[in-house]
């Protein structure tokens, strides 16, 4: 161990007590919605809102629909957009009961019997 780290833990057991030298990473909270910047957050919120009662939509439309908003409020470009997996996974940690369309794989487009007689 380093003398710069021995004098940085005794300074914090000194000014916080045996707590201050608990792993510091134990005590971090996390939010669900991870370090995404809040007028994001809020603007995301505010269109899954508005969706929850209407038909069901694309999570496309609602990525669409949430920069729209973050254009009028805030203007354009002053908020970094996410990336769309970013966007999909703040969408599952905010939508909670949205239901999303999600677009059928080639197995579900594919009548049962001809699924139930594919080895033949």
């Amino acid at each position: 161990m380093s003398l710069s780290r021995l004098q940085r833990f005794r300074a914090r057991f000194e000014s916080e007590g045996i707590a201050g030298l608990v792993d510091r990473r134990s005590r971090a909270v996390s939010r669900p919605t991870g370090r995404v910047d809040p007028r994001v957050v809020a603007a995301l919120e505010q269109v899954v809102a508005a969706q929850t009662e209407r038909s069901t939509v694309s999570g496309e439309v609602l990525r669409h629909r949430m920069e729209r908003v973050l254009e009028a409020d805030h203007g354009r470009d002053a908020v970094s957009l996410l990336s769309r997996a970013t966007f999909y996974r703040l969408l599952s940690a905010v939508s909670g009961a949205v239901t999303l369309w999600v677009r059928p794989t080639r197995a579900d487009r594919w009548p049962s019997v001809l699924r139930a007689c594919s080895g033949c």
